[in-house]
Order: structure tokens, then sequence, then C-alpha cells
């Protein structure tokens, strides 16, 4: 597990000296579990392809995921929403059609 603060700091390459921290991965991908727990988060210097996101996603099935860009997130709070925002996606039925 990723806590909200350790998350935020690298989404914001925070980890990073300010004077190379705009040189950092500008792509985040914060995966969630049912628990709305992050288990996960990549870093991408660039937009991760539909691979690269399937790669990291299949090591945590049942999970949601969503991007996230250096400065997006203003507040760690504001992280901890996004988070509980996913427990949509956990209500949706996905193996029954739409009819």
């Amino acid at each position: 597990m990723i806590n909200a603060a350790e998350a935020f700091e690298l989404i914001n390459n925070l980890d990073r000296r300010e004077a190379i921290r705009r040189f950092g991965p500008a792509w985040s991908l914060v995966v969630v579990n049912e628990a709305l727990e992050i288990v996960a988060l990549g870093r991408f210097k660039e937009r991760p392809t539909v691979v690269q996101v399937d790669e990291l996603v299949s090591e945590h099935k049942g999970s949601a995921y969503f991007y996230a860009n250096p400065g997006v997130y203003k507040t760690v709070e504001a992280l901890e929403a996004r988070v509980r925002e996913c427990e949509d996606a956990f209500r949706i039925d996905w193996q029954s059609p739409k009819q």
C-alpha cells in the first residue's frame, strides 16, 4: 500500500530536488483497490500506452485506476477525495450487459 501523502509526493515529483523537478515524470497512474487504498503508482515521462497500463493494472485484479499529473491535486486531501471517488467504479456491475 502507498499512503496518500507518499502518492502526493510522487505525483508532484517532490522526491526530486526543486531544480530538476520539472524534468520529472509528467504522468502518474494511480491504482486503487476495493478498500479504497492506493496499491500501486506508476510514473511515466509520457502518457502511458495501453500496454503499460495493462502491465501495471494486471498485477492488481479488480482494481480501478486514474491518471494524475503534477499540480492537478493541490493538497493531499484533494488526492484522497479523488481516491474515494473510485468507489463509484466498484459499484458498477461490469459483467452484466446493458439492456
